[in-house]
């Protein structure tokens, strides 16, 4: 019953020298290769976990629909995940913040049938982010950056509504 996902991580990187957070949002395929690598690396993992695999006898017209429903998917977790961005300080980004708003197709928000977003919200092979992510107070300062990028996207959705019944 739920609206949206969002799934909070701590990244790691074999570069000492990268920190910050990310955000990813659903889509099928990455639009560059250092996001296809990390999500691949990850969904390694997951698809270990899937014990059987569901064969598709889906009519063509049924594709089609499940395609225009990924569709709306992926948009609606653009907006979702820039809500976010705008929520949170530039500052949070650090090195990558030209490439904060990414997208790439991990596993744990491509199988969602809601909007899903995917927050790394540091780099734990950096010292700077490790030693602010082992705070409460900084998981707080998140927690609210986090919460706060959520209701303007709830405001968001509210006023499209609103605007759609007029």
């Amino acid at each position: 019953q739920a609206d949206l996902f969002l799934s909070i991580h701590a990244n790691a990187s074999e570069d000492p020298k990268a920190y910050g957070m990310e955000l990813y949002f659903q889509n099928q395929l990455a639009p560059d290769e250092e996001s296809l690598f990390l999500a691949n690396a990850e969904n390694q993992n997951a698809l270990a976990a899937k014990n059987s695999t569901k064969l598709s006898s889906q009519s063509d017209i049924d594709n089609i629909v499940d395609d225009l429903k990924r569709n709306q998917r992926i948009s609606e977790s653009f907006d979702l995940s820039e809500n976010l961005f705008n929520a949170l300080p530039r500052s949070a980004f650090g090195k990558i913040r030209n490439h904060a708003l990414r997208q790439a197709p991990f596993y744990v928000i491509s199988q969602t049938n809601i909007p899903a977003v995917l927050v790394e919200v540091g780099y734990i092979s950096s010292e700077a982010d490790k030693a602010k992510l082992a705070t409460p107070e900084y998981q707080k300062k998140l927690a609210s950056y986090l919460y706060a990028g959520l209701v303007k996207h709830k405001d968001v959705l509210d006023k499209k509504k609103a605007k759609s019944l007029e």
